[in-house]
């Protein structure tokens, strides 16, 4: 059995993210979460913005994350769309959080049905 090569590149993506918040991580932290939330349309082009943070020890008050490049994380998120079935891409934030561990998990957020 060949591996999933689409599997691997998810993988791979949110490994990159990893890499790039977690350079702007102290020794310590605990967990780390970047939340992308969709900024207000101008245009037909999707725009994002994001926002990083961790904690460390016990105390769970978050404090900024300064990742490598806030941009590029961010459109990393956008990119793991690819995953989604084409329903579910129209998403107005992303939230993907990370462990110390080495645990993470991605939660979207949809627009409320009108």
């Amino acid at each position: 059995l060949k591996p999933d090569p689409e599997a691997l590149d998810l993988e791979a993506i949110v490994q990159e993210i990893a890499n790039c918040m977690l350079s702007g991580a102290p020794q310590g932290w605990r967990s780390a979460r970047a939340e992308v939330t969709e900024l207000p349309k101008e245009s037909a082009e999707r725009r994002f913005e994001g926002i990083y943070t961790y904690t460390i020890g016990t105390d769970a008050k978050p404090l900024p994350l300064v990742p490598c490049d806030a941009r590029a994380a961010a459109l990393n998120i956008y990119r793991l769309n690819d995953a989604l079935e084409p329903g579910k891409r129209n998403w107005t934030k992303a939230t993907l959080s990370f462990t110390s561990d080495g645990k993470f998990e991605l939660k979207y957020d949809y627009p409320k049905p009108e």
